[in-house]
């Protein structure tokens, strides 16, 4: 096969294009919807008029700092040069998971079920699945040995949604192979489990899970420290929850490696919410960052007069 810089370039061309779509990081209904539900924020609890309100979420220091052009430079390397590797990596591991545990032709363990109620089913535990081994390879990134890879990541002083690419190249690889090896094995014990084989269900040709994920991950890494309801924080992970993961204090290190849900974190004793305004935090790295800190540093200070929005 010869090489040729018009078929590379057009290959490139159409990554790039595919980032504004449904199932890139640019999808304007993404990224609309995060900055509505910032600037709402900012005017609920600072009192702002929704003028001033947008002036602070497009603040000149925020967009144009040094640690923006960082994230958006990686993003590009990353979109550019490196995403195939990790889709490929992620369907690999995926086929060898599901490989591993299905048996074609092999009798289910339940002979009829609700083929309606078994697509909810299979969905609900593929995107748990999925969650579950984030939190795991978000925490893995954070001992000793792999922090030198998403310590670029933590390096950001200033947090925007261009935060979330903000990664060493093998980043993505590692964490897309860890998510599809986790979808792979569930799919294929559940294939063994019950008799309809229904895919799951999807939202513009993507699985439930990466949807949700899609639509929060801007307000995770948005300059405002949005805070969830008191409910909803029970079941997911709160932008401002987030916003504490990255922080330099060593209290919040250690803390919050949660994708979508929370629950992960509160199961491992990882989980960690108290009050955050905007600015009180500072980003980047710090000198007990640079040690393995996947754990608590020490438990956090009780008795805050301070109450967390309902």
């Amino acid at each position: 096969m010869s090489f040729s810089w018009a078929s590379m370039w057009e290959m490139l061309w159409k990554n790039l294009a595919n980032q504004i779509g449904p199932s890139g990081l640019f999808f304007p209904p993404y990224i609309i919807s995060a900055v509505l539900i910032g600037v709402y924020w900012l005017s609920r609890t600072e009192k702002l008029t929704w003028r001033k309100s947008w002036s602070v979420a497009f603040s000149k220091q925020l967009w144009l700092a040094s640690s923006w052009r960082q994230d958006l430079g990686l993003n590009l390397l990353n979109l550019v040069f490196f995403k195939f590797a990790s889709r490929w990596l992620n369907i690999l591991a995926f086929g060898g998971a599901f490989g591993l545990v299905y048996v074609k032709n092999s009798l289910p363990l339940v002979s009829t079920f609700p083929i309606f109620a078994e697509a909810i089913l299979v969905t609900g535990l593929i995107m748990l699945a999925i969650d579950f081994a984030s939190y795991w390879s978000h925490r893995i990134l954070h001992i000793r040995a792999m922090w030198w890879i998403h310590s670029v990541h933590h390096g950001a002083e200033q947090l925007t949604p261009l935060t979330t690419h903000r990664q060493h190249p093998l980043e993505p690889i590692f964490l897309r192979g860890c998510r599809g090896a986790a979808a792979g094995l569930t799919l294929g014990i559940l294939y063994r489990i019950f008799p309809n084989q229904t895919p799951i269900v999807t939202v513009a040709e993507m699985g439930v899970g990466f949807f949700i994920y899609m639509f929060t991950v801007h307000l995770h890494h948005f300059a405002i420290p949005v805070c969830f309801p008191r409910v909803l924080r029970w079941v997911l992970m709160s932008p401002h929850c987030h916003h504490l993961h990255h922080s330099t204090n060593p209290r919040h290190h250690g803390r919050n490696f949660g994708v979508i849900f929370s629950v992960w974190d509160r199961c491992f004793g990882t989980y960690h919410d108290e009050p955050v305004t905007r600015g009180e935090l500072t980003f980047g790295h710090s000198a007990s960052q640079s040690l393995a800190n996947d754990r608590p540093q020490q438990r956090p200070a009780s008795g805050s007069t301070i109450s967390l929005p309902r």
